[in-house]
């Protein structure tokens, strides 16, 4: 069986959870509290951070772009990015987006502030940056003004 090890809350993570679910690939999920920094995950991906997918053939794969377009080429049968030059730039540049300025602007310092921090035995004593929460929501709603935008 796959294993994807995962964070709920991490974008990235969500990105290969929904590509495995629209091709319909059996995967098993192993929550990854990556601040904890075990070693036995940090052999897996040095970087330490999630996701990372151990395919059914025993390849380790790490970084959500990268197990993607693995999956897209190891499994054709359901495409997710679609056919043609133009069309499949436009889904790369779109993901470079949402995985740049989405993750960026607003979803990792939301799950930053508001659940990593909690986690985190150094900062547990700090309160949630309320600036920064605020500045992350502004963001949230320009990018949903722009999904709007696309889809019209």
């Amino acid at each position: 069986m796959r294993t994807l090890y995962h964070f709920p809350l991490c974008p990235f993570s969500r990105k290969v959870r929904l590509a495995l679910h629209e091709k319909k690939l059996d995967f098993a999920l192993e929550l990854e509290q990556f601040w904890e920094k075990r070693p036995e995950f940090q052999k897996l991906n040095v970087a330490g951070q999630v996701p990372v997918l151990i395919d059914l053939n025993g390849s380790v794969l790490c970084d959500s772009l990268a197990i993607c377009e693995y999956l897209e080429d190891a499994y054709p049968d359901r495409p997710l990015i679609g056919d043609g030059l133009v069309h499949r730039a436009e889904v790369r540049r779109l993901t470079a987006w949402f995985d740049g300025k989405g993750a960026g602007e607003f979803s990792l310092p939301l799950v930053f502030e508001k659940v990593i921090k909690r986690n985190i035995t150094s900062m547990n004593t700090l309160g949630p940056n309320s600036p920064l929460i605020r500045q992350a929501k502004a963001a949230i709603n320009f990018h949903l003004e722009y999904i709007t935008w696309l889809t019209c």
